[in-house]
């Protein structure tokens, strides 16, 4: 019990204090980050790029608690994309018409392409790469790359399930139901 109380009280004195590497060791120490980083009284380290970072990695979770200017910030969201991808989620939205934070969210999380602005989702580059990492992201492209063959053969080779979010006009091509079936031989 003294071990814990010990511990208990080391973290919360590190996360309420200014020092930002003690408090990056009481995160790391920690199994309740989420509510380490919601409930602190120093809310200034929800604008440190180190802190934020070091939390995000260690539970995703504590994206929500991303002061708004970090969520502003490129080199914040690029950093945090590069390891989770779906931190897109929280970026501002100027950063989701970004083409090189989109690319990197969907080169790390091929669904992140779920946070892209519209104008994004029909770039047939990074749908490509959304999609040859999750095939199930050909469900946020756009209609026009849902009836692109590369795009959609690269989807179904991933995951065949992505077949549902193919466009009708394909889904009697015999090499998009051929690399789907190859997914999933018992289908047959």
């Amino acid at each position: 019990m003294k071990k814990i109380l010990f511990f208990m009280v080391s973290v919360w004195t590190a996360l309420f204090s200014s020092n930002i590497n003690e408090a990056i060791v009481a995160l790391e120490k920690s199994d309740d980050i989420y509510y380490y980083v919601r409930d602190m009284d120093d809310m200034s380290l929800r604008k440190n790029k180190e802190f934020m970072l070091a939390a995000m990695k260690l539970d995703a979770g504590t994206y929500d608690w991303v002061d708004e200017s970090l969520r502003k910030n490129k080199e914040f969201i690029e950093a945090a994309v590069q390891y989770y991808g779906p931190a897109l989620e929280y970026a501002d939205e100027s950063l989701r018409k970004d083409r090189g934070v989109i690319f990197t969210a969907v080169k790390q999380d091929g669904m992140s392409l779920r946070f892209a602005d519209e104008s994004l989702r029909k770039d047939r580059e990074i749908v490509l790469i959304a999609v040859k990492s999750e095939g199930l992201s050909l469900e946020y492209a756009d209609k026009s790359l849902q009836k692109d063959r590369e795009v959609v053969i690269a989807a179904v080779k991933q995951n065949r399930k992505a077949i549902k979010y193919v466009d009708r006009s394909l889904k009697k091509d015999k090499e998009v139901i051929s690399t789907a079936v190859k997914q999933y031989p018992e289908a047959l």
